[in-house]
């Protein structure tokens, strides 16, 4: 197949030479006449003391009296290019004499005394070392994952202390000091009146953002009850029972001992569900749902599923928005760095569906 495509040889080469599989290229004599850097590592031999030796050399002695006249068939029957059947099991034999179980995929191309015939060769062990490596390096990854965001939650905790401590008691001190100036001057004239009303609003406005970024940052709900508790709280100030929407809410009494980093980003995905519900589904929603659930997958982990569903007017209004907090992608994010999923789209109900998956361990759980 590689001899027919118009490619760079040079670039093929090197292509060959890096794969992790050995490849073994037999011409129609039958002769060994490429032979990788893996090839080299499998059978034990160097490429310049291999190329030019029979293909017997690769073979067991108890197959070898058989195995000429099946290549010679493989590479005569038909003149177009062929594959065997991929992984085919065969016995080989290393330098050392060693009979190796291989499975290999064979192609033959070319014409006449031009014809050769390439196997792809892997050990059966060799997949399954790389599915264990793959599986170390995505458990790597989750942990890495929760290292960040417990990082990232310590940090936004820290911040939320930091702008009630420095913006929020200044807010305060401003509405305070206005007030006394005020009983300082009981006749003011109705222009100061009307500046001290303007100066009331801002300082208003002031408190509200920085409530607002508070509880963006680090909600201080989550510091003081438990998470179904504070899903309550955060549906009470989002106005959600108070705009006439109907919440059905399934959260298990486990979730109320779950700890950090699960107990925020669980909070942090239903937050911005509902304000999602309460920005893009109003007027026409009217029935919320909430369901949390924990399945106990292998030893030391766990998954924890949250869907929120309403009966709005489905997945179009629900794209990123700028001013959005952590938005659908920051969620996504959460949910990739912790072994997990997001998925949204079409509700049981109607409207719009969302489906966050994510992994934790026994001491989050």
């Amino acid at each position: 197949m590689i001899a027919r495509h118009q490619t760079n040889p040079n670039h093929l080469q090197h292509v060959v030479e890096i794969s992790h599989e050995a490849v073994v290229t037999i011409d129609a004599a039958q002769k060994i006449v490429a032979f990788n850097r893996r090839a080299e590592k499998m059978f034990g031999y160097e490429r310049k003391e291999i190329l030019g030796a029979p293909l017997e050399t690769l073979l067991p002695k108890s197959v070898t009296r058989h195995h000429g006249k099946l290549v010679r068939d493989f590479l005569n029957l038909s003149p177009q290019d062929r594959l065997m059947a991929p992984h085919r099991p065969v016995r080989a034999c290393d330098a050392s004499v060693q009979e190796l179980e291989v499975l290999i995929t064979v192609y033959s191309t070319g014409n006449g005394s031009n014809r050769v015939a390439t196997a792809v060769i892997v050990a059966p062990n060799q997949y399954e070392d790389s599915k264990e490596q793959l599986r170390s390096l995505l458990d790597q990854n989750r942990r890495n994952g929760r290292q960040l965001i417990k990082r990232e939650n310590e940090y936004r905790m820290r911040l939320a202390q930091m702008i009630h401590n420095d913006l929020a008691q200044e807010a305060v001190s401003i509405a305070v000091n206005l007030e006394l100036v005020r009983e300082m001057l009981p006749n003011s004239s109705r222009d100061l009146e009307t500046l001290f009303a303007r100066i009331e609003a801002s300082t208003q406005r002031l408190h509200d953002t920085v409530d607002h970024l508070i509880n963006r940052t680090r909600p201080p709900s989550l510091d003081t009850l438990t998470l179904p508790a504070a899903i309550n709280e955060c549906i009470k100030r989002l106005g959600i029972i108070d705009s006439g929407l109907n919440v059905e809410i399934n959260i298990p009494h486990l979730f109320s001992e779950i700890e950090e980093p699960a107990k925020t980003i669980s909070y942090r995905i239903l937050q911005e569900s509902l304000t999602n519900i309460m920005r893009h589904a109003r007027p026409a929603a009217s029935q919320i749902r909430i369901e949390l659930h924990k399945e106990r997958k292998t030893q030391g982990a766990n998954e924890i599923h949250i869907s929120v569903d309403d009966d709005g007017p489905g997945p179009t209004p629900y794209r990123h928005q700028e001013n959005s907090g952590a938005g659908l992608e920051q969620i996504r994010e959460w949910c990739l760095a912790l072994g997990g999923k997001l998925e949204t789209g079409r509700s049981t109900l109607g409207g719009f569906h969302l489906h966050a998956l994510f992994s934790i361990e026994d001491s989050y759980s």
